[in-house]
């Protein structure tokens, strides 16, 4: 297994994770255009887990603020 920061390349596996995994049937070519905006925000980050080369799982991380916790994230 291993785990490193996504890139655009991987924007079809995380497609079909999407598609078949969790039934969210958007279009691959705005799935690509999306995944681009957000691996140039600074407030995010996307890692992929790897099993034999093949993109089996992500993460997407993102500044969240909520009204019933204190901040997840510190500056």
């Amino acid at each position: 297994m291993i785990i490193r920061d996504a890139t655009i390349n991987d924007y079809t596996d995380i497609y079909y994770l999407n598609k078949d995994g969790l039934g969210y049937d958007y279009p691959q070519d705005k799935t690509k255009e999306k995944l681009q905006t957000v691996l140039n925000l600074p407030s995010d980050k996307i890692f992929v887990m790897e099993i034999n080369e093949k993109v089996v799982g992500y993460i997407h991380l993102s500044n969240y603020e909520c009204i019933y916790s204190d901040s997840l994230v510190k500056n």
